[in-house]
């Protein structure tokens, strides 16, 4: 795991190195958790990817709850689709995830919209801000708001 840690920080592997990492599973979580404080937004991006394919990295989801307020919106966003992929600790998640409903990036807000939809029922306290959204001047923002709602919706008949 160090030396594929190594490897994230090349445009060349960091994908692959973050595929190979989260094959590896929980023991890599440590070595990756850091990689997130990197100077490289590229590093912390594949960072986060690999956190979220491992599909349950939940001893990483105060890292990844952190990453939502990096100052690269590239961060931010993967950190957002991260979260809503897991569908872990919700009464943690939901609350930051409707923070970045806000977000200056439009990119940020779609998938903070997107990720908060995964929760389904779990983010009903977000339904008024995802209403807001649907005023939203970038069309994307718009789309991923109104998907969000139709889950969040869905669950609450």
């Amino acid at each position: 795991a160090p030396e594929l840690i190594k490897l994230l920080n090349d445009e060349q592997t960091e994908y692959p190195a973050a595929l190979a990492l989260s094959a590896i599973g929980p023991p890599a979580v440590p070595l990756l958790e850091q990689m997130l404080t990197n100077r490289s937004a590229r590093t912390r991006i594949a960072a986060v990817q690999a956190l979220n394919f491992m599909h349950g990295a939940e001893e990483a989801i105060p890292d990844l709850l952190r990453c939502l307020d990096d100052p690269d919106p590239g961060v931010r966003g993967t950190a957002a689709i991260a979260l809503g992929d897991m569908r872990k600790q919700p009464d943690r998640v939901v609350p930051k995830l409707m923070e970045r409903l806000a977000d200056t990036n439009s990119s940020v807000r779609a998938d903070a919209a997107m990720a908060l939809g995964l929760f389904e029922s779990q983010a009903r306290t977000a339904v008024p801000k995802l209403m807001e959204l649907q005023n939203d001047a970038n069309a994307e923002v718009r789309q991923q708001a109104t998907i969000a709602l139709k889950k969040t919706e869905a669950t609450n008949q």
